[in-house]
């Protein structure tokens, strides 16, 4: 798979210059291809100067409390989202 460096770099700037924080989640009843995956993606927006939560309406699960970010995955509350600026 080759990546486009210029493109990525658009899309990060494009990311950078929007008010509020990128929200990443994952399915319900989320599982290891998920949690690692929306971790890595916050990891990625991280490392190019964008904020970003991952928000999930299901716990993570014990198991997968290792993995990098997994400790900052927020729980969905549907009040605190209405009153965000997201």
């Amino acid at each position: 798979m080759n990546i486009d460096v210029e493109q990525t770099r658009a899309i990060a700037e494009h990311l950078r210059s929007q008010p509020g924080d990128v929200i990443i989640t994952t399915h319900m009843q989320p599982d290891a291809d998920a949690i690692g995956s929306a971790c890595a993606m916050k990891g990625v927006l991280r490392s190019f100067g964008i904020e970003a939560r991952v928000i999930n309406e299901s716990p993570t699960p014990a198991n997968l409390q290792f993995l990098p970010w997994a400790d900052t995955i927020e729980l969905y509350d549907e009040h605190e989202i209405g009153r965000a600026h997201v």
